[in-house]
């Protein structure tokens, strides 16, 4: 503990800290004093996540920290910390950071939203997606990928900007959308068009096969674009994607394989991996 008291070994003893669990609780005063400490706050606040069996005290002070400018930002990543845990505590907290006009804490509190499985911050999410700023909205779109909840409003909100103009923004929505598995499956038409534009190609094949099952019928056509150079990149990374549900392309992917290099071929040998592997040790999202 005396190495709390000396910030270069900080995150090393706060680490060890953490790993240490609820008997490292003796730690939790002089860890909770580091909270106010721009250098060491996020590191207080991951182990005081895994060794607190009430976090009621240190989320007070990651409260009260949302008014100090310097903190501000960092206290939101901290927050989603403990957003499972005490999800009630944290989400007005991290709302009314999230609908603030500061960027950059704005977006940490975005960031941060997507550890918080409530309705409430799905729905702010879903907002910003709608913002001029496509940096905020590609933070949204991350985290309702990461979330993976309320799939009938996320799920037509991300769809709207599979084709903005704004790259990010769009692989974006489209990564959020193959995170929602099975539950994305209205994105499918939409996704099956964008396999015909070269600059959303990739992001469309991965999205497909990570919605799975529902999407299967995209398989065929994956494996004829595996005979187009053009198109092989796209149809390899679905592939892999699928995973066992692709069974079907093994022949022409180790065809590809005995002809392959670089690059190209490592992503090849990595589909064919992905497709070996049984339901059981590669499950769906």
């Amino acid at each position: 503990m005396e190495l709390l008291e000396t910030v270069s070994y900080y995150p090393d003893a706060a680490h060890v800290l953490e790993q240490l669990g609820v008997s490292a609780a003796p730690a939790i005063p002089a860890l909770r004093a580091k909270l106010t400490n721009e250098r060491t706050i996020q590191a207080a606040a991951h182990a005081l996540a895994k060794i607190e069996q009430d976090h009621r005290a240190t989320i007070a002070i990651l409260a009260q920290n949302l008014d100090q400018p310097d903190l501000r930002g960092a206290s939101c990543t901290c927050l989603a910390y403990f957003a499972e845990a005490t999800p009630d505590a944290v989400e007005p907290l991290l709302l009314k950071v999230a609908r603030s006009e500061e960027f950059y804490d704005r977006g940490l509190a975005i960031s941060a939203l997507g550890s918080l499985k409530t309705k409430a911050a799905v729905q702010q999410l879903v907002i910003v997606l709608e913002d001029k700023n496509k940096t905020l909205a590609s933070r949204a779109a991350r985290a309702l990928g990461e979330l993976r909840i309320e799939a009938d409003l996320a799920v037509p909100a991300l769809m709207k900007f599979l084709e903005d103009q704004d790259q990010q923004l769009s692989f974006a929505a489209a990564r959020a959308l193959g995170a929602f598995g099975p539950a994305a499956q209205p994105a499918i038409p939409a996704l099956l068009k964008l396999l015909d534009q070269e600059q959303f190609r990739v992001m469309a094949a991965r999205a497909l096969g990570d919605i799975g099952a529902p999407a299967e019928g995209t398989i065929p056509r994956l494996i004829k674009m595996l005979d187009d150079d053009q198109t092989r990149r796209a149809a390899v990374e679905g592939l892999r994607n699928f995973g066992p549900l692709a069974k079907e392309a093994l022949p022409r992917l180790k065809s590809l394989e005995e002809n392959s290099n670089g690059y190209e071929l490592r992503q090849i040998q990595l589909a064919i991996r992905a497709i070996e592997k049984t339901e059981e040790t590669n499950p769906r999202p």
